[in-house]
């Protein structure tokens, strides 16, 4: 929505976790998994006017190099991990959904650090891709009528 990430959809799972950023509320762009998985399949030119308005931190060349340098590895993943980046405790999986040619939004799912230590962060995010390819695909379909 114009420049803004905003959590559309929420479904509780079987751990409760209490989240800040529920359905409407909008997301960061520099700050958690969603917001880091969308950003990664931008082009260039768009992240950094996005970084320009809502990057929260200093403002110099190696924050950029930085942040850059995070994206190319959350794309080369296919997915980004944040660790209490949104809330302390709370770890996020986020997964880019592209139905053409750039992204419209993420996949995200979320859960306790001690759950998170539990869980294959791999295999979590391969499933997460496989699952944000699938709707990508649905949405494609769904508009070419």
């Amino acid at each position: 929505y114009g420049d803004h990430l905003i959590n559309i959809a929420h479904e509780q799972g079987v751990e409760p976790v209490d989240l800040t950023y529920v359905r409407g509320e909008p997301l960061p762009w520099f700050r958690g998994a969603p917001g880091n998985a969308v950003l990664a399949f931008m082009g260039n030119a768009l992240v950094r006017k996005l970084f320009d308005k809502f990057h929260e931190g200093p403002e110099d060349a190696d924050a950029w190099r930085t942040c850059r340098a995070r994206l190319k590895s959350v794309r080369q993943a296919g997915y980004c991990v944040s660790r209490g980046e949104l809330q302390p405790d709370v770890v996020g999986f986020g997964v880019p959904v592209i139905p053409v040619d750039e992204p419209i939004g993420s996949i995200s799912l979320v859960c306790s650090r001690a759950r998170a230590e539990l869980l294959d962060a791999d295999g979590i995010g391969e499933l997460l891709v496989a699952r944000a390819r699938e709707l990508a695909a649905q949405i494609a379909e769904h508009r070419a009528g």
